[in-house]
């Protein structure tokens, strides 16, 4: 019963976000590193009873949702064997994950390796980097869809470290 949850919330995510194209560079998963993905080897990192919904395309990092004490956790899963640490906790559901990743452009990494001011500052740089594809049809159609279903909040990327904060202390 507590993987089917999961299951069930990963089946959800990849209908909702069924109009992602690989193929496009402007898409939202190729902007932001939020790329669904439904079978997955999981990395000795990976919780034995994840469900990975989604990658970032990068190094194997990915997204996974686990049932902890009849609670789910979404967790950011960093696979590396020289880290101190390799899961951090984003959220308890998908609509709360949104509403993070999304106003940081997936920057979860450097919520924990860099101090507020930086953090906001990288965002920002990110944002000037991006901002022709973060205007592209693609992209806009991608958080519509998402939107849609999610009815995710809007907050900003300041909240987002103080609540990313919040939910890793042992990375503070």
């Amino acid at each position: 019963m507590r993987n089917k949850i999961c299951k069930i919330e990963k089946d959800k995510f990849l209908a909702a976000y069924s109009c992602y194209n690989w193929q496009n560079d402007d898409s939202l998963g190729e902007i932001i590193g939020l790329i669904p993905i439904k079978d997955y080897d999981h990395y000795e990192e990976t919780p034995k009873d994840a469900e990975v919904f989604a990658e970032t395309g990068i190094d194997g990092c990915h997204y996974c949702i686990i049932n902890e004490n009849e609670n789910l956790s979404i967790y950011l899963i960093i696979p590396n064997m020289e880290a101190d640490r390799t899961k951090y906790l984003i959220g308890h559901s998908i609509t709360e994950f949104l509403s993070y990743i999304l106003p940081i452009f997936g920057l979860f990494e450097c919520v924990f390796d860099l101090n507020k001011d930086d953090f906001l500052q990288e965002v920002n740089n990110f944002y000037i980097d991006n901002s022709e594809a973060l205007k592209s049809k693609s992209f806009i159609n991608d958080l519509e869809q998402l939107r849609l279903v999610y009815n995710y909040p809007t907050i900003s990327a300041s909240v987002v470290y103080d609540r990313l904060k919040e939910l890793n202390p042992l990375n503070n």
